[in-house]
């Protein structure tokens, strides 16, 4: 006899999404939770993921506690980065372009723009933040890169939201570019 769950087998079910929204919101209680008292037990490698039954995966092998499996779902998980805020102010350290090993300093406002500071000078422009991807576009500043190159960066928040890492998908500006591009920022 035929199975007839066969056709659906591989493709991921609206429910199977509606349980892993709900289990991400579960997990971010616990990566708080896991902040505050972590544990002194193994991590395994696994993630939650919803498998060729549709059936959402054990998050962790056993033994592992509710806050390991926690940590390595929102490490794993595309979601973990959407949860965090980039608003606030971050620093780091710049890897290329005219101020390599400089103090990068940049401020994200809640409503869309950003100010940059390096070396002196200074910069501001506007920003959005979708699914873990950025969007700058500098508007005034000592050198402000044109208005129709964007840049576009992949950023990935640690667990805490307290770092980010930045990664160039496009940006033309190559001044912005070498100094945004593999940046690792810590909130202040």
């Amino acid at each position: 006899m035929a199975d007839p769950a066969a056709g659906a087998r591989g493709k991921v079910t609206k429910g199977c999404l509606m349980r892993m929204t709900r289990d991400l919101l579960i997990v971010a209680m616990f990566v708080g939770l896991a902040a505050a008292y972590p544990s002194s037990s193994s991590r395994s490698g696994g993630g939650g993921s919803c498998g060729s039954s549709g059936v959402p995966q054990p998050l962790a092998e056993a033994g592992s506690t509710p806050a390991d499996a926690a940590i390595d779902y929102a490490a794993s998980s595309p979601k973990a980065s959407e949860a965090c805020s980039l608003v606030g102010t971050w620093t780091g350290i710049a890897k290329g372009g005219a101020f390599p090993g400089s103090t990068v300093t940049i401020v994200f406002q809640g409503d869309g723009t950003y100010t940059g500071h390096i070396g002196g000078f200074a910069w501001s422009g506007n920003w959005t933040l979708r699914a873990g991807a950025i969007t700058l576009n500098d508007t005034s500043g000592s050198a402000p890169c044109p208005s129709a190159q964007i840049g576009g960066y992949n950023v990935t928040f640690a667990p805490n939201c307290n770092s980010a890492d930045f990664a160039a998908t496009s940006d033309q500006c190559a001044g912005r570019r070498g100094v945004i591009d593999k940046i690792h920022l810590t909130r202040k």
